[in-house]
């Protein structure tokens, strides 16, 4: 018995592995995960780390650091 044609949108690009989807979706789990990685260090060390670092030279308050 022959298999029924797929569709236009369920078929993968000449030359791709028929698991191409499946490759993909790890890619994006991996890229996503290593951007919210990155914003979440940012986050930290421009709201934490270095106001932290400041605040002594400065006679600054940990709140009034963050804020300056």
């Amino acid at each position: 018995m022959a298999e029924e044609p797929k569709s236009p949108d369920q078929q993968s690009p000449a030359g791709a592995p028929a698991e191409q989807g499946a490759v993909d979706r790890h890619w994006r789990r991996m890229a996503l995960a290593a951007v919210g990685v990155l914003v979440s260090v940012g986050a930290l060390l421009g709201f934490v780390i270095i106001p932290a670092g400041q605040k002594e030279n400065a006679n600054l308050t940990m709140d009034s650091a963050m804020r300056r």
